[in-house]
């Protein structure tokens, strides 16, 4: 008897906590989303054969070593007293199929991914949104990522790891270069606020408390805000996009080093003139989308200010549809100014693209890409160098 009694008590509370845990749920839904896709792609480096090797100053472009620390404000040693012809340094082969390597084409390649998302409105009006994707090709890098979303009258304030604010608002920005719409500081976790719709303008405030995750104040990155914004003019939307981030790092500038000690072009370039995107950063972007006729004009820029390089990407696009395609074609060109010497990188990239649904959830698509890079540190081994790739891909998606 007391057995049954006790057994009743039990489901009884099953039952009661059941009743009470369902009004909380049961206003929310849950979807399950996924795509998988196979790729075939070609391509090749048009890069001439580097020179074998090249007396250091005729990298740097500076006669003598005394030459290039006036230029550069800095006192590099050497131990040829003051000379730099008996230095000597190799470039980077960007050759596809050079001596030592086997080029394969046609290549094949897959992707899949999972997407899990859940939301509702309680009772009380709260949104509540949940989504995460998962890269099944690395699952590793995606154990941190997700988004959860609070909505309602006061706006929608995203946790998680959240896309910043400049990114998050920014239109346009065509082309295959990657513009700059965010900062190192853009990392871990982080909060993301859309305040209400005002009329044809959205505002978002992003803040990123450590980058690391780490919860020690020694991170390079801590406490990095941003704030972005679109506006629908009718005839065009525009954005704009401001970020920065203090490094808690001093040692991202040029120093003193011995130049007969550098072996690479490449790594002679870095250390005398600062070539890296480091240190503190502030980065502006602007976009615009515009309809005209059948076509969609975009175009976009962002520029990235560091302690030490600073770089600038912009480029333009067209989109139009022509029957079951969509057709589009966009222009990047990306500049990297060095720290010192006033000297400078140089990318650009075309690209066109056509894409078509074979049914439902079914897509094909076609792109093909020509880069082109203007690398300061081979301009003495073989100049500029172009790679093109051409890939076919089929994405099913549920």
């Amino acid at each position: 008897m007391d057995k049954k009694i006790l057994l009743g008590g039990a489901a009884a509370l099953i039952m009661a906590g059941s009743m009470v845990a369902t009004p909380a749920s049961a206003n929310i839904s849950l979807e399950l989303s996924g795509e998988a896709q196979v790729t075939i792609s070609t391509s090749d480096s048009c890069g001439d054969a580097p020179a074998t090797a090249a007396a250091q100053n005729d990298v740097t472009g500076h006669a003598t070593l005394a030459a290039l620390n006036t230029a550069t404000g800095i006192t590099f040693t050497s131990d040829s007293a003051g000379s730099m012809d008996v230095d000597t340094v190799t470039f980077t082969d960007y050759r596809c199929n050079p001596v030592t390597a086997d080029n394969d084409n046609p290549v094949f390649g897959f992707a899949k991914e999972i997407g899990i998302s859940a939301s509702g409105t309680l009772a009380n009006g709260l949104e509540v949104a949940f989504s995460d994707t998962l890269d099944l090709t690395d699952v590793d890098a995606e154990e941190g990522s997700f988004e959860l979303e609070l909505g309602g009258a006061f706006g929608t304030l995203t946790m998680g790891s959240v896309d910043s604010a400049v990114d998050s608002t920014s239109v346009g920005m065509p082309g295959e270069l990657d513009y700059d719409v965010s900062t190192d500081g853009s990392a871990g976790f982080g909060l993301s606020y859309a305040l209400p719709t005002m009329g044809a303008l959205d505002v978002a405030i992003s803040y990123f408390p450590n980058a690391d995750d780490a919860g020690l104040d020694d991170s390079e990155y801590m406490d990095t805000f941003g704030i972005g914004a679109a506006f629908d003019a009718g005839m065009a939307t525009v954005s704009f996009g401001f970020e920065s981030a203090s490094s808690n790092d001093a040692d991202c500038s040029v120093s003193a080093a011995a130049v007969h000690t550098i072996t690479t072009a490449a790594a002679l370039i870095t250390a005398v003139y600062g070539d890296s995107v480091c240190g503190d950063m502030d980065t502006i972007a602007i976009g615009a989308e515009m309809p005209v006729s059948d076509l969609t004009l975009s175009a976009g820029y962002s520029t990235i200010d560091s302690d030490q390089a600073d770089r600038t990407t912009m480029g333009f696009g067209v989109e139009t549809s022509v029957g079951d395609y969509t057709i589009g074609a966009g222009y990047a060109i990306q500049t990297l100014e060095f720290e010192l010497g006033g000297e400078e990188d140089e990318t650009t990239a075309v690209n066109f693209t056509a894409e078509t649904a074979l049914g439902d959830g079914v897509d094909l698509s076609l792109e093909f890409i020509q880069t082109d890079e203007d690398l300061f540190s081979q301009a003495a081994g073989a100049g500029s160098n172009s790679t093109y790739t051409a890939e076919i891909a089929l994405t099913v998606g549920f």
